[in-house]
């Protein structure tokens, strides 16, 4: 029965042995190839050979396998300066794979790496800095003082709701956010079909201004959801210069009078207005002139999908309720230590930071969520130059591009910029094949 008793004893301490190990190794594969994406940095695609024999490709970053399954590696922007933690996994986009239930050891030990814990470490070590002066102002008797336990404790569900409150408001504008560029995706395409199958054999040369005008929309989105804090894309500035109403000299000096996207979308109105002058079978063709319509109502769809997005970007939660649960917070951890130190001794210090580090953490993650685009991607890198031919100009990097390049796609925000090469790419694609096979 002892002998029972102590391989119970021992069974949590090897499952955690064999797991830890298990880590170790998968860690020390990943580093492996990461060490050879680094030399291969200069292929356009890279294929590694799982144990399963498969062959894995992508167009748009390179991938690995680790424990048998795929996760993307760290693009050259975003890629942080290695350290001795190991770095959480991260599940492929492309593939569908999402989060393992197994993955809690090295998501554990990546803690050092957190971006959200870069963010709160001066609030964090300032309250650690309280919990051990209060420590040891009492346990060497030089000034005892602790007050009663029950106000933290009725006070704390106050605090858990504020913060679900603000955690919740700031996901649902990310997930709203989301929304808004699926939305953007299927429209695009549903437009680029409509122009090639049914408006173009009609109204050739109006439907190829229209194609062009959507393939740059994207670009134009990211601009209305980054407030215009980035240099606005050439292509858009190109494509409208098409219209003989902007100077090309004056693209970057002054801003638009209009948004780039309104703009796009009125050009797009106008040229399905020169459609039907162009076709010689609109005012006889019932079914062409729906088709126009169709047109017109996807047009106006983009127009509201540019909307949503600009309320998200230029209307925060409220100042007051973000500003209210912060100096909650911070007389709530403060007092903390106070309220531990007579019933806790030498562990308040550990236990108020593990505190502090959740409850700042669940804050800052709402904080940073509730701007959820972020200039990753195709826009941020295709804007650091104005245009070839040009002095060039170095573009400053504001807090969002900062902030990009810190991250990855997903940590914090959605990544806009490979949204808008996603649809940019498929209407190309959608104009190719159907000069080739249509």
């Amino acid at each position: 029965m002892k002998v029972f008793t102590y391989f119970l004893g021992l069974l949590p301490f090897l499952c955690l042995t064999n797991a830890f190990t298990s880590e170790l190794l998968s860690y020390q594969r990943s580093r492996n190839t990461q060490n050879i994406i680094k030399q291969h940095k200069n292929n356009k695609y890279l294929s590694i050979i799982s144990s399963c024999g498969k062959r894995t490709q992508s167009n748009y970053k390179p991938l690995y396998l680790t424990s048998g399954a795929l996760f993307e590696s760290k693009s050259p922007e975003s890629r942080r300066t290695e350290s001795l933690a190991p770095t959480a996994r991260r599940p492929s986009v492309e593939s569908g794979l999402r989060y393992k239930s197994d993955d809690w050891l090295r998501s554990f030990l990546s803690i050092p790496n957190s971006f959200v814990l870069r963010r709160i470490i001066f609030h964090l070590l300032t309250n650690t800095a309280v919990a051990i002066l209060v420590t040891i102002l009492n346990k060497l008797k030089f000034i005892q003082f602790s007050i009663p336990l029950v106000g933290h404790s009725l006070l704390g569900g106050f605090m858990s709701l504020l913060l679900a409150y603000r955690t919740n408001s700031a996901y649902a504008r990310f997930w709203e956010a989301r929304g808004l560029w699926s939305s953007a995706y299927a429209t695009c395409r549903n437009l680029a079909m409509l122009l090639l199958v049914h408006i173009s054999p009609h109204s050739p040369q109006s439907a190829q201004r229209i194609l062009d005008l959507l393939e740059v929309y994207p670009d134009a989105l990211c601009d209305t959801c980054l407030c215009g804090s980035t240099p606005l894309s050439i292509s858009v500035s190109n494509v409208l210069n098409q219209s003989n109403r902007l100077e090309a000299d004056k693209m970057f000096d002054k801003p638009f009078p209009l948004e780039p996207g309104v703009l796009l979308c009125h050009e797009m109105q106008k040229a399905l207005h020169e459609a039907a002058d162009e076709s010689v079978t609109s005012g006889s063709n019932y079914l062409e002139a729906l088709h126009l319509n169709e047109a017109c109502h996807e047009v106006a769809m983009l127009v509201t999908i540019m909307t949503n997005c600009r309320k998200i970007a230029r209307t925060p939660v409220p100042l007051s309720y973000s500003r209210h649960t912060s100096r909650f917070l911070t007389i709530w951890c403060g007092t903390l230590p106070i309220a531990l130190v007579k019933n806790l001794g030498w562990y308040t210090t550990p236990v108020v930071i593990v505190a502090c580090w959740c409850l700042f953490g669940i804050e800052e993650i709402g904080h940073l969520i509730e701007q959820p685009f972020i200039p990753s991607g195709a826009v941020s890198n295709e804007n650091k130059k104005i245009e070839e031919g040009k002095k060039r100009k170095s573009v400053e990097k504001n807090a969002l591009q900062r902030r990009a390049e810190k991250t990855q796609p997903y940590d914090i925000g959605l990544p806009i910029g490979q949204f808008a090469g996603y649809i940019r790419e498929e209407i190309r694609q959608l104009v190719t094949w159907n000069e080739n096979y249509c």
